[in-house]
């Protein structure tokens, strides 16, 4: 059967004679995979259909009726469990009166922003089930941002380009025709499962053939949800609710550009809460004089990021001095000294870029080309630390290094490695001697290793993997023996 066939079949029936038309269409044999997808596009309930884009004022769609029905049985659920609910316990501790406070704020505020654009015509009953979605899914979300609002940049900016970038209006399209309701539901928890299949994959590196196919299987069921909107969108393109459509479009922009300087005022506060918090235990915990955190305010101004990067000694200093002009001194010595340390980052990376592929040498003797030196040599020191900790503690067996060191270290994140980080383990037979190498994207080669009891660390690097076991034979150098060039730390990167 065509695909063509299957869809006639299955657009011109109600209920459940679609798949009886399809079998006897295929002559009594088992509907073909085209038959199957036909009927997912295009068969829906006589409700669902009344409610695409063209339902009342207070309905509810199929795809956020099963979304509320998902987000009640997850509730239910944690609730039946003793266990779960003793778990809760811990967080609903931490949630302290400010906090609930500010959360109460932080709602008012928005439903504020629904009262003006009711107003203004920018929201009305049609889509107020999308917006209490927005605010489980991405206004709760923003809120928790506060606290990173000082820490990292660009955080706030980065989710207003989301709310208005590609991926927003391809979501937007994608959810204009639900199925369904008996579709949904299962479709959200197996949308659900492989996301969370592919978020453990790309932290667990022997998960990674699973994430790769949960991804495969997440953009089938994207295709098919493509396929299901278009068709419905076509069928139905006469009878659109075009004002709740350009609603529904805007809806994510405009509460995210409201919630924006909330949650910007919320980081600013909880910003100078930790620096005074930091100024008062540099004071022998006493509370700084109130020039000093007069002059904190004025210096910082509201950026959140200066406001958390003032720190020792600068601070420290600060606090402890009780003087106005002493502590916009050191505010402002502080602002120099970040400045020069961000034009030197600045200037490494230039040089990481402009000697790509150099194999030449500086005036010091050490290569041009250092890409991932400064990631590979951090990576095989850590790896050197945890030999050390697991020596005599291996397989129940005194004074050996771990053979398996690599399944117990899975990863090298937070030295800056990809999850495929390259570093190869060899071990001796006996157990007392080890060494690890790795080949940076350069072709230079690093590698670690120790001989007999801790605290023993060789270094080695060169064009080639060693040939051996750490020895000056096989040419590696001893951490008690003069730092080997190459071993030498790396400009700062960050």
């Amino acid at each position: 059967m065509t695909l063509d066939s299957a869809v006639h079949v299955a657009d011109g029936a109600a209920g459940e004679p679609e798949l009886v038309g399809l079998i006897n269409l295929d002559q009594g044999r088992r509907p073909s995979v085209l038959s199957v997808v036909a009927v997912i596009l295009v068969v829906e309930d006589p409700c669902a259909r009344d409610r695409t884009w063209r339902r009342g004022d207070s309905d509810l769609d199929n795809r956020e009726l099963a979304t509320f029905l998902l987000f009640i049985c997850a509730g239910g659920l944690i609730l039946a469990y003793r266990s779960a609910r003793l778990a809760l316990l811990p967080v609903l501790e931490t949630l302290k009166w400010k906090l609930l406070t500010i959360f109460a704020l932080y709602c008012a505020w928005l439903a504020g922003s629904l009262i003006v654009a009711w107003k203004v015509g920018l929201f009305s009953g049609k889509v107020w089930a999308a917006a209490v979605l927005w605010f489980l899914i991405a206004g709760i979300g923003m809120f928790g941002r506060f606290v990173d609002v000082g820490v990292k940049k660009g955080v706030l900016s980065r989710q207003v380009v989301e709310a208005v970038g590609i991926v927003a209006a391809f979501e937007f399209i994608v959810n204009l025709q639900p199925f369904s309701i008996w579709i949904e539901l299962p479709l959200q928890l197996v949308i659900i499962f492989l996301a969370m299949i592919e978020a453990v994959s790309s932290f667990k590196p022997e998960f990674r053939p699973v994430g790769c196919a949960s991804r495969g299987l997440l953009g089938l069921i994207t295709a098919v949800i493509v396929l299901h909107t278009i068709w419905r969108l076509f069928a139905d393109r006469n009878s659109l609710d075009g004002e709740a459509l350009l609603q529904l479009l805007i809806l994510p922009i405009w509460l995210t550009v409201w919630a924006t300087p909330a949650v910007f005022l919320l980081g600013l506060v909880s910003a100078y809460e930790k620096q005074f918090l930091r100024l008062k235990w540099f004071n022998d915990r006493n509370r700084p004089k109130l020039l000093v955190l007069l002059a904190v305010i004025r210096g910082l101004g509201v950026v959140p990021s200066a406001v958390s990067g003032f720190v020792a000694p600068y601070a420290q200093v600060a606090a402890r001095s009780g003087s106005y002009k002493e502590t916009l001194r050191q505010i402002d010595q502080w602002k120099r000294d970040s400045q020069r340390r961000a034009t030197e980052i600045a200037l490494n990376h230039w040089r990481l870029d402009r000697y790509a592929g150099d194999q030449g040498t500086d005036a010091s003797g050490r290569r041009n080309d250092r890409r991932e030196f400064r990631e590979t040599k951090a990576a095989l020191r850590f790896l050197s630390a945890c030999q050390s900790g697991w020596y005599g503690r291996s397989e129940g067996r005194l004074n050996r290094y771990r053979p398996d060191i690599l399944t117990v270290v899975s990863n090298f994140d937070l030295q800056g490695l990809p999850g495929e980080h390259g570093i190869k383990l060899c071990t001796r037979r006996d157990g007392r001697a080890w060494y690890a190498w790795r080949e940076t994207v350069t072709g230079w080669v690093f590698a670690i290793g120790g001989v007999g009891s801790p605290p023993s660390e060789w270094y080695y690097d060169g064009p080639t993997p060693p040939r051996g076991f750490p020895s000056n034979a096989a040419g590696w150098t001893s951490s008690l023996e003069p730092e080997r060039l190459e071993w030498r730390s790396e400009p700062i990167l960050e």
